[in-house]
């Protein structure tokens, strides 16, 4: 049975997880998700995973650095206002995970990548949630912060942990 369900925007987020090499760790959020999940445990040929991340909602604790992060070096938030995810195909990975293949688009340029999702549960109900997880390579979206902090490429790490934390209200 297909069940549709669309991401509560005032419950849902994206934390990230920069590892550095010398200077602390960048961990922050983005407090605007919206999406929609379309899942068939029965058929996963249909299932679906639509997801937008606002850009401008960057919170990782300062200001200053929220600002270099939404600015043209890094994500540019007023040229690409978004970070989307869509699914390909999901598999089954064990009793509590699924893999989805899907295209992640950050700024223009778009990657494929895999999500870890939580396998939900409770599908009758009104809401649900997920989680999916993935990392990504911050230099294949030219994601460069190196030449604003000027300090040296090898002291930012490349991969950043991404993790979508979604509420999710069933629409049929």
């Amino acid at each position: 049975m297909i069940n549709t369900f669309k991401a509560d925007p005032k419950e849902s987020c994206a934390h990230f997880n920069l590892k550095n090499m010398v200077i602390p760790d960048v961990e922050g959020y983005f407090s605007s998700l919206s999406g929609s999940f379309t899942f068939d445990p029965d058929n996963l040929s249909v299932c679906r995973i639509e997801a937008y991340i606002d850009v401008s909602s960057v919170d990782s604790g300062s200001d200053s650095r929220d600002e270099l992060l939404k600015g043209e070096e890094f994500f540019n938030a007023q040229k690409y206002p978004l970070i989307e995810f869509h699914s390909k195909e999901f598999r089954i990975h064990d009793e509590d995970v699924l893999k989805v293949r899907g295209d992640l688009t950050v700024k223009d340029i778009t990657k494929e990548v895999v999500l870890n999702v939580e396998r939900p549960d409770g599908l009758k109900k009104k809401r649900i949630s997920i989680a999916a997880s993935t990392l990504v390579n911050r230099d294949e979206f030219k994601l460069d912060l190196g030449s604003v902090l000027e300090i040296g490429e090898a002291l930012i790490g490349e991969n950043i942990q991404m993790t979508m934390e979604i509420e999710l209200i069933k629409q049929s």
